[in-house]
């Protein structure tokens, strides 16, 4: 099961290497396996982090949560495909924290990771046989669906804004 943690090296400064003398004033360290500094908000400066890099983050984010939000989706309206179960354990083993810490907002990390969690919840009760009348119209999945959507579209706008930048 992934980590609902950050990665240890925002959480424990003296795992950072000194930040250099003319880094920002909020440069706690310096990642020594990226060499990118991070700031005291636990998140990598974007200044330190390569354009492209960023981007293909913002990307990524956004991509995962919309095959989750259309895994959740495909369990209300009765649409899986003989897929929709190995699909889902991908969805819920992948370690956000691992791959996004530092790059992605702590906040919609930690979304993210709720979303996973509706979706062990809802392939659970799908493996148990129960019915979905709490999934139906306007039951936990709905929200959580249309949150999924709602960051993806946040996170594509942001990698698209970085790419418009860095050109």
């Amino acid at each position: 099961m992934p980590s609902h943690h950050f990665p240890a090296i925002f959480r424990d400064s003296s795992l950072l290497t000194p930040a250099p003398a003319n880094a920002h004033n909020e440069v706690i360290g310096v990642d020594p396996a990226t060499g990118y500094h991070v700031l005291c908000d636990g998140h990598f400066d974007p200044d330190t982090v390569p354009p492209e890099i960023r981007a293909a983050k913002e990307t990524a984010f956004a991509d995962f949560l919309v095959r989750l939000a259309k895994r959740l989706r495909a369990r209300i309206h009765g649409t899986r495909t003989a897929s929709w179960h190995g699909d889902c354990q991908a969805l819920i083993e992948r370690d956000l924290m691992g791959e996004f810490a530092g790059y992605i907002d702590r906040r919609d990390l930690r979304n993210a990771v709720d979303l996973q969690d509706a979706l062990l919840a809802q392939r659970a009760d799908r493996l148990a046989g129960r019915p979905l009348p709490e999934w139906k119209n306007d039951g936990p999945a709905r929200p959580a669906i249309r949150r999924a959507f709602a960051l993806a579209a946040k996170h594509r706008k942001t990698a698209d804004q970085i790419s418009t930048l860095a050109a």
